[in-house]
């Protein structure tokens, strides 16, 4: 979000995923360009009714790594250790492809029509819950500065 485009009064609490999501004092937005194309959603914070997440992953690839371990220490237990290695780089290529294939999609609404729909890459499940709480105080902050006015 650039600079000009802030309201008055406002700051920046916190901008995500490679600076596509802005969270300020008044609002959230994303911005998005894409060959040639731009789409941008910004809500006001009072106007939020609700954040999902919803955590995708290939368990599969944990299941296939977990068995690689297991085959590891069966070779370890027989005597051969160039197998055991060989699995447990398996093992390891498994587990890494699960964590590294685990994405969270966020999405936030409004109580009008439009919503805020993206990927988190490289959050984990805690830094995921930090920004929503981060989104919710902001929000709640918003609230209550009204009710005093």
């Amino acid at each position: 979000m650039r600079k000009e485009s802030f309201l008055e009064g406002e700051e920046v609490i916190t901008i995500s995923n490679g600076g596509l999501v802005t969270l300020t004092t008044h609002r959230i937005r994303l911005e998005r360009t894409h060959s040639g194309q731009s789409y941008i959603v910004s809500m006001i914070l009072k106007k939020i009714s609700s954040i999902e997440v919803n955590s995708q992953s290939i368990p599969l690839l944990w299941i296939m790594g977990a068995l690689a371990g297991l085959a590891s220490i069966y070779s370890l237990m027989v005597g051969s250790v160039e197998m055991f290695l060989l699995l447990i780089v398996v093992a390891l290529i498994f587990f890494i492809g699960y964590y590294k294939n685990k994405k969270h999609l966020i999405t936030i609404k409004s109580d009008g029509a439009s919503k805020i729909h993206f990927r988190t890459r490289g959050l984990s499940s805690v830094e995921v819950i930090q920004f929503i709480n981060q989104v919710e105080n902001a929000a709640l902050q918003q609230l209550n500065i009204e009710s005093i006015k």
